[in-house]
């Protein structure tokens, strides 16, 4: 189509971003995140941490490997030990 300008954003200097969803709030992350780079990225760290992509509860041992897409809905649930204590 004559006069018709597809935006590149690597070529025009412009940054590639993917918007999610992390814990209800909307973030916008670099294009290339994944679960395990988009918890470091906002701070997001614990030994009793699960990560849910979508509602499906995804093994830490993926998360590395997990990209992210335009509107995933990512949640981070941490797990706190805890109990009654008898006397």
């Amino acid at each position: 189509m004559p006069g018709l300008k597809i935006f590149n954003p690597e070529k025009e200097g412009g940054i590639l971003v993917v918007i999610v969803f992390v814990n209800g709030e909307k973030q916008e992350l670099p294009a290339s995140s994944t679960v395990q780079s988009a918890s470091e990225y906002l701070g997001i760290s614990g030994k009793h941490l699960v990560a849910e992509l979508n509602l499906e509860i995804l093994p830490r041992d993926i998360w590395s490997e997990k990209k992210l897409a335009d509107g995933d809905h990512l949640e981070f649930i941490g797990f706190v030990g805890g109990g009654r204590q008898e006397s």
